[in-house]
């Protein structure tokens, strides 16, 4: 299954997977793809969330966790009209640009503008305390 790199749904409302092995347009809710991607799993996402609210003392804006290569942050949550996901597992590198915002490179060579590099850095943080949690 190819690396997933980011998720967000684009103003017409299609969700945008973009992965390794490129660009796939889907017409569903977000809600819908991360049930199918935890189902894979013999899980919810709902689960996932709550398990790592409780593990960690989220709030909001919950990393998930959907498989070994897919540790999904979320830049804009789920909720909002524009949800943005970033996978810190494909993230070779990021760095902050003029403007102040994080662009992120990807494992493929590949980048994206992530928001606020401050934002970035405390999601990219939460993402290594989970991968580290993980790993035991």
């Amino acid at each position: 299954m190819p690396m997933i790199h980011y998720v967000q749904r684009l103003p017409s409302g299609v969700l945008l997977v973009v992965s390794d092995a490129g660009k796939e347009e889907l017409d569903e809710p977000l809600t819908r793809w991360f049930t199918r991607l935890a189902q894979t799993r013999l899980s919810t996402w709902e689960g996932r969330i709550l398990a790592v609210k409780r593990q960690f003392g989220f709030k909001s804006r919950v990393p998930l966790f959907l498989r070994e290569d897919c540790l999904l942050l979320p830049i804009r949550a789920w909720r909002s009209p524009d949800p943005f996901y970033v996978n810190c597992l494909a993230v070779r590198s990021w760095e902050k640009d003029e403007a102040g915002n994080a662009v992120v490179r990807f494992s493929d060579g590949s980048r994206i503008l992530a928001g606020s590099a401050g934002g970035f850095r405390r999601r990219m943080a939460e993402g290594r305390a989970i991968e580290e949690f993980r790993a035991g």
